[in-house]
């Protein structure tokens, strides 16, 4: 296990990793809304870096930064699904590790970062994020935001209302 000691601590739009802060909840990163983004990575400054990109372009976003795949797998125990995943991995290690196959299960976007990520490349099931990168290319790694049409919720919330209704209820 890291120094970190799988930890984090929250910050104004996510949860990022500092020696001796509380410890994951992953209950609380379930019961949160909007979409989850993973980050892991022993640089904590660039980790924060991505992080702040994120949480600027994507306001209600629950991103959480960890230092090694074993805190990941950890602090995705309590996420049904996941945005994406900025991995510091090389292709080979990452893919059919049990952290790829936690995202996966999971619907998470993955890109990969690093020298060997860098030089393989992009490839089936993941992209890389190029250094030195900047915002735009951050973003450029995120998924769509999928956005319901105006008065979809209140047309779903009165359709329940009125089914309840018509059944007795």
């Amino acid at each position: 296990m890291s120094k970190f000691n799988a930890r984090v601590a929250t910050v104004p739009h996510y949860q990022a990793v500092v020696p001796g802060g509380p410890a994951i909840n992953a209950r609380k990163i379930r019961q949160q809304s909007g979409p989850v983004y993973l980050v892991v990575m022993k640089e904590t400054v660039v980790a924060q870096d991505i992080a702040g990109a994120i949480a600027d372009a994507r306001p209600g976003a629950r991103i959480v930064i960890v230092a090694s795949p074993a805190e990941a797998r950890s602090a995705l125990a309590g996420v049904d699904r996941l945005a994406a995943a900025f991995v510091s991995a090389a292709p080979q290690t990452f893919l059919g590790s049990s952290l790829a196959k936690a995202i996966a299960q999971r619907g998470g976007q993955v890109v990969l970062m690093g020298d060997e990520a860098e030089e393989q490349g992009s490839g089936p099931g993941w992209s890389v994020l190029h250094r030195p990168f900047t915002t735009k290319a951050v973003l450029a790694q995120l998924p769509p935001v999928t956005r319901r049409p105006p008065g979809a919720l209140a047309a779903a919330f009165c359709g329940n209302w009125v089914r309840r209704k018509l059944a007795g209820g």
